[in-house]
């Protein structure tokens, strides 16, 4: 019995990619949604893990998350369970999401380090 490769679309190159089509009658959505203010905070870490904006929805499409370049100590950035990006004082991190409550953040000590982000 022959064993089939996996059919997977987009290879590295176009010779070994399968063409994909669409009907001439079909519309794809696209969506363009240009961002009308700058979000602003900042927020002081705790030895607990808390939620940006003091937990509050806050809808957004993309975050930059900093550690304040006065800050005495590292700053974890994750979700709700697992915190394990460090930000050193004065480091950023950027991502794409949908709510600025999503992203969480706590003090990798003892010292204080406070979180600034930007989001739209």
């Amino acid at each position: 019995m022959a064993v089939l490769n996996p059919l997977t679309l987009g290879q590295k190159d176009a010779a070994n990619s399968l063409p994909v089509v669409f009907a001439s009658d079909q519309t794809l959505p696209v969506e363009d949604v240009t961002p009308t203010a700058l979000l602003d905070g900042t927020q002081a870490g705790a030895a607990v893990a808390a939620a940006l904006n003091g937990g509050t929805s806050q809808p957004c499409s993309f975050l930059l998350v900093q550690n304040a370049p006065t800050s005495a100590g590292n700053l974890l950035v994750g979700n709700a369970t697992s915190q394990s990006f460090v930000l050193i004082p004065g480091n950023a991190e950027s991502m794409a999401i949908d709510d600025v409550n999503k992203v969480y953040i706590k003090l990798a000590s003892e010292s204080d380090a406070t979180a600034n982000w930007h989001a739209i």
